[in-house]
């Protein structure tokens, strides 16, 4: 009881005496569940400070980081969200796009060019469907407020009857699994400051982690098929599907450990380079061709496939737009685009808001 009166309705701060002055770190919140309640953690100018989050203190937390979404939100049990078949039909109009990599303000600019969201960034795309391919967290340093936002995003979808499908990469797996060799510098302050690892802050007893663990690794809309790597030919070979695909990442890969998922011949096909978060076949395989493509459409009972993972400049396709690559390298933090479909066809979406028309195919290298 003494350390709920110490807790509650007060403000901790703890400050790191080899934080350089001038860095002003800023980061998070990290909200956790605790016998106390939620507690939030976040960095501020260099300095951790934590608090519980109550019907009282929400508001000014809510403002703080622009939430979108009530306090009820942090209250749902995700568990209860897991849908491992993911299929969707009937689906008017859809917006793909991958690898944001913590690029927050590019993030915002393509969403609102694109009519996604509005100036406010609250959702404004009415009933239609948007498909990130996976890859929000490394390599940049906004991964917290992207993450953020989409939670606060699909609340808002929901209510307009649309929706937002966050796909599971391998940079979410890395993290969630405890594999940090490409967090941004400020993760690691971040790290020092709250004493603890990177993957902690997104732990199942925060709630961050839980919704992460809530999402699929593939998916089904209309007769479009979606994965980060890209389902491969493998998979078909084996009979995987969707289902068992999503089953098997969220009860025996995602937090586990490395060496028990590689000792188990079925766990270590799906989490290396023939599974559906590292697969870069679609683009890099010579010997991957239409009827490669065909096979693995005609098993999903699909006929287009859009992936991420593997960047380039522009969205592009391959195969009579059998396959669309939407990682169009937001890593970089200077352009990006979007992959559009509605009745009219497909087509992309630029940082301008220019719509422009698809090639059947994209010649690269």
């Amino acid at each position: 009881m003494f350390f709920n009166l110490l807790i509650i309705f007060n403000l901790f701060t703890f400050s790191l005496a080899n934080v350089d002055e001038n860095q002003n770190t800023n980061d998070g919140p990290y909200l956790f569940h605790t016998e106390e309640g939620i507690v939030g953690k976040w960095v501020e100018d260099s300095v951790l400070i934590q608090e519980v989050v109550t019907a009282n203190s929400y508001p000014k937390l809510k403002s703080r980081f622009n939430f979108k979404f009530e306090l009820d939100a942090l209250k749902q049990d995700f568990s209860e969200q897991l849908d491992y078949v993911q299929e969707y039909e009937g689906i008017d109009s859809l917006v793909a796009f991958s690898d944001i990599h913590g690029q927050y303000d590019l993030y915002i600019e393509l969403l609102r060019a694109n009519g996604i969201i509005d100036n406010d960034l609250n959702w404004s795309y009415g009933t239609g469907h948007i498909v990130i391919v996976g890859d929000i967290f490394d390599r940049g340093d906004k991964v917290t407020e992207v993450l953020w936002h989409v939670f606060g995003l699909e609340k808002q979808a929901e209510k307009d009857g649309g929706k937002i499908h966050l796909v599971l990469g391998n940079h979410e797996v890395m993290v969630l699994n405890n594999d940090l060799r490409y967090i941004h510098d400020k993760y690691k302050v971040t790290e020092e400051l709250t004493g603890t690892t990177y993957n902690q802050l997104y732990a199942d007893n925060t709630i961050l982690g839980q919704w992460l663990r809530s999402k699929p690794v593939a998916i089904k809309i209309n007769d479009m098929i979606f994965a980060h790597g890209g389902l491969s030919p493998t998979l078909v070979n084996q009979n995987v599907s969707i289902e068992k695909i999503n089953k098997t990442f969220a009860d025996q890969i995602l937090g586990q450990d490395r060496a028990s998922i590689l000792s188990d011949e079925f766990l270590e096909l799906l989490y290396r380079s023939n599974g559906p978060i590292w697969y870069r076949g679609y683009f890099y395989d010579d010997n991957f061709t239409e009827q490669s493509i065909d096979s693995v459409l005609n098993y999903y009972n699909a006929n287009h496939a859009i992936v991420g993972h593997c960047s380039y400049d522009s969205v592009i396709t391959r195969f009579n737009n059998k396959i669309f690559g939407v990682d169009t390298s937001i890593k970089r933090g200077k352009n990006g685009e979007v992959l559009k479909w509605n009745s009219n066809g497909y087509s992309k979406g630029t940082l301008t808001g220019e719509v422009k028309a698809l090639p059947k195919a994209t010649t690269f290298q």
